[in-house]
């Protein structure tokens, strides 16, 4: 228990860093600090009303607040599970067509897929694979067919593994068909491949 809430923390901090993009420390008055540190502490609440009103408070004030929930930690695990999905939620909300954040939202779904939050995973590989899309787009505009056929591949990938992290989600083992003379079904649970 204590190992797990240990790695879940250390990936919190990592999400967070990682979308540091999304906001900059200088965009966030000592005002909403203070009222992002206060419902940080009501998650970590033994009291499931405060947890989602605190979790609403943080929704509230908006990704701005992200540098603030960098070096948040929270014990409780329910509290932990929606700080991790506010700042989820915030980065693909925010996150633009550029490759940089692609391969970021990616890289968090990755992380969220690991940790085994299936639903967070979901959110951010539909977003990233969006983003290849349109960049793949961009790249086909431009007559850059290695870039076309990368961000292609890119796409293909996070398509993938967003229906793996969907059917886990749901509890559903994910099932992968292969319909040659003879059809079959291969399940695929969770294998750490993401």
């Amino acid at each position: 228990m204590i190992r797990g809430t240990i790695i879940a923390g250390l990936t919190l901090c990592v999400l967070a860093l990682s979308s540091m993009r999304v906001a900059r420390s200088e965009d966030l008055s000592a005002e909403d600090r203070a009222k992002a540190d206060a419902a940080v502490k009501e998650l970590d609440t033994d009291d499931a009303g405060k947890r989602a009103a605190a979790e609403e408070k943080l929704r509230g004030l908006g990704p701005k607040i992200v540098p603030a929930l960098t070096g948040a930690k929270v014990a409780n695990e329910e509290g932990l599970a929606r700080l991790r999905t506010v700042l989820v939620d915030f980065v693909v909300e925010k996150a633009k067509i550029d490759p940089v954040d692609a391969n970021l939202v990616m890289q968090i779904a990755k992380e969220e897929a690991v940790a085994k939050r299936y639903g967070n995973a979901a959110k951010c590989y539909r977003r990233a694979e969006k983003l290849y899309e349109k960049l793949k787009d961009d790249a086909g505009d431009r007559k850059d067919k290695v870039k076309k056929e990368e961000y292609s591949q890119l796409q293909d990938k996070a398509d993938k593994r967003k229906d793996k992290a969907d059917a886990l989600a749901k509890g559903e083992e994910h099932k992968v068909g292969h319909w040659g003379p003879l059809p079959t079904i291969k399940e695929v649970k969770d294998d750490g491949e993401w």
